[in-house]
């Protein structure tokens, strides 16, 4: 009978007769509907939006929502949630001429703040910052003129010989300054 959910719960007469003319009549008990359940279980990253009740949830647990079909069905609706959180991680380095940040694999000659994201353990979004000071090494040169012998103040070497020598220091950023 097409129209069985029509019917609140009862006990109802059918009688139905066929194309000859018999007919027959039976008794049909319509029970009460059993509600109808859906249980989810989901994970998601930062937040989770559930259709069922339009809502959106931030913080892991278990939520319910009843809804009602058009003909009075009770829809039970269980979600077991799990939130898993982006992560965000601020390296502050301070190189002479170049530095490689390992996050990347780039090698970078200029100071600057640099970004990249990639998964954290859990799955989610990790934001890294690179927030990057490029100090320069230096070079300088000069001249000298001497009788005999030289000590260079630089190094405090004394020299018997003409040529060309470099000393290796640091300059007031903390990098190599290379005098010759």
């Amino acid at each position: 009978f097409p129209l069985f959910n029509a019917y609140p719960a009862g006990t109802y007469e059918i009688t139905a007769t066929d194309a000859r003319g018999c007919t027959a009549t039976t008794l049909i008990d319509f029970g009460q509907p059993a509600p109808l359940n859906s249980t989810v279980y989901a994970t998601s990253c930062d937040s989770y939006y559930w259709s069922v009740n339009a809502a959106t949830y931030t913080n892991t647990g278990t939520y319910n929502a009843t809804l009602s079909t058009v003909s009075g069905c009770s829809i039970s609706n269980v979600l077991h949630l799990t939130i898993l959180h982006s992560t965000s991680q601020t390296q502050t380095i301070t190189a002479c001429d170049t530095y490689t940040w390992p996050v990347t694999g780039n090698t970078y000659t200029s100071s600057g703040t640099y970004t990249a994201t990639g998964l954290n353990s859990s799955g989610c979004t990790l934001t890294s910052t690179l927030n990057l000071s490029i100090h320069h090494s230096t070079t300088s040169s000069s001249s000298i003129t001497a009788c005999n012998t030289y000590t260079w103040p630089v190094n405090g070497s004394t020299y018997t010989l003409s040529g060309s020598y470099q000393a290796t220091l640091s300059n007031t950023q903390g990098c190599d300054s290379i005098i010759t």
